[in-house]
């Protein structure tokens, strides 16, 4: 090295700190000057002297403008739409004669805007932007770029948004993009459109609680309009409470926050959770609650969950109003003590209640809940869930519910008899769940009175109780209808409290008279029945499966193949993953949970729920999988993602299956001895695509001639059958003579040699297969003379401001032609054209 010291010599705190002190505009110019530089800027991400972005979104196009906060520079980037790709055009303080410009192929206007938008809004101190303009053009219902904004699911950290000349229908659309947390002013502009009355109130009824809670702060007008309207978003609110404060979080999909009223001194210290503060002299945290949530209660109506959580020495008498009332279908009581319970049930509006919940019920407390059984809210609600370590139920409190679920210390046999008794006389009972921390109930006298085995069936006529013990030794009581009782079950009918006797599902089917005039899917004729589900997803098949024994048998003998839904299976360290393109279900994951197996199902909007089975986790899967496999009408995957992480056990177990049948398998972080070891699972005549991404090396130490070595997988099926192939290879140097006889190729590779690059192209003039054929250098590609001296000159003129070179190669006996291009980025791309696609000043050498 000469005596010269250049910038990226400079220990790393050095540049970083001479990188703080740059603006915007200079650290998009350094990122330019050589790969160290914009690695070491892309590691440091340093935050530029303040400058502001704003976005202005229209039909076909959109501009982000950049600028100094206290100088007139600025820098405008265009990005406008193009077939099969993008036009990017720069401009610098509005000098339109200084333009430069860049074509991005295979990428839209939105991906690419947001790429760069990413890009500068690193080195922003603050991450929001100045302001969001929406513009449609006059008589326009639909924005294409605004349409591809809403469909990637970003969300736009702003200040200010502008809709220009937009519909109601096309700003409920769209504001969702924007966070609530960073926007401060909304504007409405442009000509009235007819039909859009009191915009401002339908606006106001798609946003959330918090965000109606931020406006009310914006100015007076708008708080006395919120407060006059009384919009009702829906929110669940959780209180905590003790002797010095009051906790209340708030929760909407997707946020959660929280205000807590604490006891300071001779004051309340009011505490929310962006850390703010502020401190009330004179005034108990009691009064300020009440006085603040007179506010919450005019925008919350109706609830969905209202949580209590308390301590025993909690003195609650006086903490609310006693003409207060909510309109709420479930609450909950954490850690309440029965007397809490009691002097706060009455609160909630008896005829909206559905559900009560007591969870961790203290220990020491008395467990007869008559004083509860008083109350107008216990006797209307439809279910309750109550749990407490020590606490030991009385059933006849919980017999007036639809359904129950009891956490307990222990549940005597007597109870269960008697449970059992009232379940054949209720007309509410449906469900009865019972649980013992200590699994203490005697479970062999159980079946020395009932029988030997775990689930029994008692009928009381049209109808039959269902009692099952499993395997967690949770007690179940459920009704059935009589015709979702399995055949050969024994159903024991009491006809006298005294006299039972036994009788076969079998027979008392072939005994019963003529259905009633409402029939049943399961009693149509089987051409019908197979004629509707036809016309189901996959969804629909696996929930009526679950319906009754003689639907599943049905489903199971004839399976239907349902319309094309794509499946994807992918390992991920110790989990396996079914993933489903339905609008019911997103992912089933199945995980290892101790001795048994942990299956979440998982739908697109975010919800899920868990059941835990005492299974093998791989035989739970290849349960769920062949099920589903057997109603597509092609059993073949779409794609089979590996992500191993240093765990084969899942693969290796996975191999019980004898052979998969996929479109595509992707190996991600797979070393090339992992792919050989588990490439010969995939059938090779199904096999379309590969896609791999090797691991990155952990010798950070340069490796000139570190070839990538795939002779243990060359040699496959798989690997030659294949038509598309993918590959990272970072570390890498790759030799494309192990990839033409696929048709397309897409690698990533550190380096490529300018006589592979030469190889490449005289293989493709005779090929029968390739079609297109990406490379990507990450190195910088060093060898352009010998590139030329081969090539020869380009056969366009080479556009300074694209900086892309391009070939065009006749092939022998054939129409097509070679197209190649070559641009700054160090990209070869390789295609098969028709000769007519060429521009007509082009060289054809």
């Amino acid at each position: 090295m000469s005596s010269k010291t250049l910038l990226i010599d400079f220990p790393i705190e050095i540049t970083h700190r001479i990188f703080n002190k740059l603006d915007i505009f200079s650290i998009l110019k350094l990122r330019k000057v050589c790969h160290s530089l914009r690695e070491a800027i892309y590691e440091t991400a340093p935050k530029a002297i303040p400058f502001g972005v704003s976005l202005l979104v229209f039909d076909d196009s959109i501009i982000t403008e950049i600028f100094e906060i206290d100088e007139p520079a600025t820098l405008r980037i265009k990005y406008e739409e193009m077939d099969n790709g993008c036009w990017v055009t720069w401009s610098r303080d509005y000098n339109l004669s200084e333009r430069q410009f860049q074509v991005v192929s295979d990428k839209n206007v939105m991906e690419c805007c947001l790429e760069d938008l990413k890009l500068i809004m690193k080195h922003h101190r603050t991450g929001v932007l100045q302001s969001v303009w929406f513009q449609n053009s006059e008589g326009s219902q639909k924005s294409d770029c605004m349409e591809k904004l809403v469909a990637s699911n970003v969300i736009l950290h702003a200040k200010k948004v502008s809709f220009y000349s937009n519909s109601l229908k096309n700003i409920l659309k769209y504001l969702p993009s924007l966070d609530a947390n960073t926007l401060e002013k909304i504007s409405v502009l442009g000509p009235s459109m007819s039909g859009d009355i009191d915009v401002t109130a339908r606006i106001l009824e798609n946003l959330d609680f918090f965000s109606i809670l931020t406006l009310r702060k914006v100015c007076r007008s708008l708080r006395e309009f919120l407060d006059e309207t009384k919009i009702k978003p829906n929110c669940e609110i959780m209180l905590k409470l003790n002797d010095n404060g009051v906790y209340m979080e708030f929760r909407t999909l997707g946020i959660q926050k929280f205000v807590r009223f604490e006891k300071y001194e001779d004051g309340c210290l009011l505490v929310w959770s962006d850390r703010k503060m502020k401190l009330f002299k004179n005034e108990s945290f009691i009064e300020k609650f009440l006085k603040d949530y007179g506010i919450f209660l005019n925008h919350m109506d109706s609830l969905d969950s209202f949580i209590f959580a308390a301590y025993n020495d909690t003195k609650i008498d006086n903490l609310l109003p006693e003409n207060a009332s909510f309109k709420a279908k479930e609450v909950t009581f954490d850690q309440c003590s029965l007397l809490q319970i009691f002097h706060f049930l009455p609160f909630f509006d008896s005829k909206k209640l559905e559900k009560i919940k007591v969870l961790d019920f203290p220990q020491h407390q008395d467990g007869k809940l008559s004083k509860l059984s008083e109350l107008e809210q216990w006797k209307s609600c439809k279910s309750v869930e109550f749990a407490g370590e020590d606490f030991i139920p009385d059933i006849r409190d919980f017999v007036g519910f639809k359904e129950v679920k009891i956490q307990c210390l222990e549940i005597s046999t007597q109870k269960i008899l008697a449970l059992k008794e009232q379940f054949l006389k209720s007309s509410t009972l449906t469900r009865f769940e019972i649980q013992c921390t200590d699994d203490y109930f005697d479970v062999h006298q159980i079946r020395e009175i009932f029988g030997p085995e775990d689930e029994w069936f008692f009928g009381n006529g049209e109808e039959v109780v269902h009692l099952v013990i499993t395997e967690l030794e949770r007690i179940v009581f459920e009704r059935l209808r009589l015709e979702e009782v399995p055949e050969g079950a024994v159903i024991n009918f009491f006809v006298h409290t005294i006299s039972v006797y036994n009788i076969s599902i079998i027979s008392l089917h072939s005994s019963l008279p003529a259905m009633s005039s409402l029939t049943l899917l399961i009693d149509f004729p089987a051409v019908v029945k197979s004629k509707v589900l036809e016309k189901l997803d996959v969804y629909s098949i696996l929930k009526l499966r679950k319906v009754c024994y003689n639907l599943r048998q049905f489903i199971d003998e004839s399976p239907t193949k349902f319309y094309s839904c794509p499946v994807k299976v992918r390992t991920f360290g110790d989990c396996i993953s079914i993933i489903m393109d339905s609008p019911e279900i997103d992912i089933i994951v199945f995980r290892p949970d101790r001795n048994g197996c942990l299956m979440q199902w998982r739908t697109p909007n975010g919800v899920f729920k868990e059941v835990a089975e005492m299974a093998n986790s791989m035989d739970v899967f290849l349960r769920e999988f062949e099920t589903i496999m057997k109603h597509r009408w092609r059993p073949v995957l779409e794609s089979f993602i590996i992500c191993l992480l240093k765990e084969e056990r899942v693969l290796e177990e996975l191999t019980r299956i004898g052979c998969v049948y996929t479109d595509e398998v992707v190996f991600d972080d797979c070393t090339v001895d992992q792919i050989a070891k588990f490439l010969p699972f995939f059938n090779s005549d199904e096999l379309n695509k590969i896609r791999i991404e090797l691991p990155y090396e952990d010798d950070e130490e340069e490796q000139v001639d570190d070839l990538l070595n795939l002779q243990e997988i060359k040699h496959l099926e798989q690997w030659k059958n294949s038509k598309c192939v993918k590959l990272k290879a970072w570390d890498f140097c790759v030799r494309v003579q192990d990839f033409l006889h696929f048709e397309q190729v897409d690698i990533d590779c550190k380096m490529m040699l300018v006589q592979n690059i030469v190889l490449l192209k005289e293989n493709f003039l005779t090929s029968s297969t390739l079609t297109s054929f990406d490379i990507l250098i990450d190195d910088n590609f060093n060898e352009k003379e010998q590139l030329h001296a081969s090539f020869g000159f380009p056969s366009l003129p080479v556009d300074q401001g694209e900086r892309k070179e391009k070939w065009f190669f006749r092939i022998p006996n054939n129409r097509e032609v070679l197209s190649v291009t070559f641009n700054m980025k160090d990209r070869f791309n390789f295609r098969r054209i028709d000769i007519q696609d060429v521009p007509k000043d082009a060289v054809i050498k």
